[in-house]
């Protein structure tokens, strides 16, 4: 009797709990607030930002870039239909973007501003834009264009887009030479700061690009040029740095000697420590036992101590331990 129970109100609560649940969903029971699902604007679709002319710029540009890599066909209609109605900086991205299609539509229109003169500045981008391939239709559209009489910013962004779009380093190498001899008759300016990094970048290991550093190095006066020398040729041309001492000091340029002791733990000149007492005597005390202390601890004290740093101040730059590089 006992079981009979227990089954009986296990039964009772079973169809009582299922009779709840249906009362509940069918709405007779209490009534729950109605949810209304709204649009969450984080959860937009970002890749149309670029077509939006309400936002800001970065945004713009930064989709279009990115969903131009996606090479989707609405991208590139859209810049045909709308590149002249943009502002500048938008159409400079336009023209890159552009460049990861591969039709001849976009290869034309790419052309197309290269050649017209009106704009420079689109017409470097236009070559931006053609330089992310190598296509030997690129190649050919290219060498179609004259520009000879343009001006030397164009033209080296010119050679560059050349470099960039053949295939073979034997075709390359044209290219590459031009843009050496080029920065050998240039002096200090965007244009040999242009050859200079494009090529550090592009061809590091390149012997003409070290002959070309080594040629800057003594006869410029830009610290980013210099900066940009020492440090490349520290990598490639250490044992030529090696021995350049003498001839830095006898220079007179201060950033070349600067630059040449601030980089020196990288290939241990000889004679370094000469040039650490002309540095500190000819020009800043501090600054060379500064630099002489990232290159050995020992030596920078007895430089600060031989040039007359002040004790407390030697102590200061002297407080934090470094590897010794050279002796």
């Amino acid at each position: 009797m006992k079981n009979k129970l227990i089954l009986l109100t296990s039964i009772a609560l079973f169809f009582g709990g299922a009779f709840g649940l249906y009362w509940t969903k069918s709405g007779r029971g209490v009534q729950q607030p109605k949810v209304v699902k709204k649009f969450d604007p984080l959860l937009a679709n970002e890749s149309d930002v670029y077509s939006r002319v309400e936002s800001a710029h970065g945004d713009r540009i930064s989709s279009l870039l990115r969903e131009s890599e996606k090479k989707k066909p609405a991208i590139a209609t859209w810049i045909y239909e709308n590149f002249d109605k943009e502002k500048t900086i938008v159409q400079e991205a336009m023209l890159i973007a552009l460049g990861n299609y591969r039709t001849q539509e976009a290869l034309d229109f790419l052309i197309s501003k290269v050649v017209k003169q009106d704009n420079e500045n689109l017409s470097i981008y236009a070559l931006k834009g053609l330089s992310l391939h190598e296509d030997e239709k690129r190649v050919a559209a290219l060498k179609q264009v004259e520009v000879s009489g343009r001006s030397d910013y164009l033209q080296i962004n010119y050679h560059f887009t050349l470099f960039k779009t053949k295939s073979f380093f034997r075709d390359k190498k044209e290219d590459l030479n031009w843009l050496v001899d080029k920065g050998m008759k240039l002096g200090d300016s965007k244009e040999l700061v242009a050859i200079v990094m494009g090529l550090s970048q592009f061809v590091p290991n390149l012997e003409k690009l070290h002959d070309l550093l080594k040629y800057i190095l003594f006869h410029s006066k830009s610290e980013l040029l210099i900066n940009r020398a020492v440090i490349h040729l520290s990598v490639y041309s250490s044992g030529w740095l090696k021995i350049q001492t003498k001839k830095v000091l006898s220079s007179n340029n201060r950033i070349l000697l600067r630059e040449f002791l601030s980089r020196s733990g990288a290939f241990c000149p000889l004679n370094i420590w000469m040039a650490f007492d002309e540095y500190a005597n000819r020009y800043d005390k501090l600054g060379a036992v500064e630099m002489a202390s990232r290159v050995n601890m020992v030596k920078a004290k007895e430089l600060g101590q031989r040039v007359g740093v002040d004790s407390a101040k030697l102590e200061g730059i002297l407080k934090e331990e470094n590897t010794t590089l050279c002796y």
